[in-house]
């Protein structure tokens, strides 16, 4: 198990203790899966209505990636579970890397 990324790495604004520990829980078992040492993760949440919030997930991959970070803006019903929103746009943007990278060793 690799150890978890450093605060200035991980940005969570405007999330409940709870939301917090499951979006670095969320980023921790990202890196564990894929086997990485590094991916920064920031996340902006913000109320939008009593059943709604507005939610920006920036990830941001190592700089040999080429490709540093990918940012999602989305607007969230207050019932979709965060952490698991959060790792889709971990996972999305490591996939995008990965294409990236084995287009340019073709």
């Amino acid at each position: 198990m690799l150890p978890p990324p450093s605060n200035h790495d991980v940005q969570l604004r405007g999330l409940t203790t709870q939301q917090k520990m499951s979006c670095r829980a969320a980023l921790e078992a990202f890196l564990n899966r894929h086997g990485l040492a590094y991916w920064g993760l920031i996340v902006d949440l913000a109320e939008a209505g009593p059943k709604m919030w507005e939610l920006e997930v920036s990830v941001i991959a190592p700089i040999e990636l080429a490709f540093p970070i990918r940012t999602n803006r989305l607007r969230l019903d207050k019932a979709v579970n965060l952490s698991r929103v959060v790792d889709l746009c971990l996972e999305t943007h490591f996939n995008a890397c990965m294409n990236r990278k084995a287009a340019a060793a073709r």
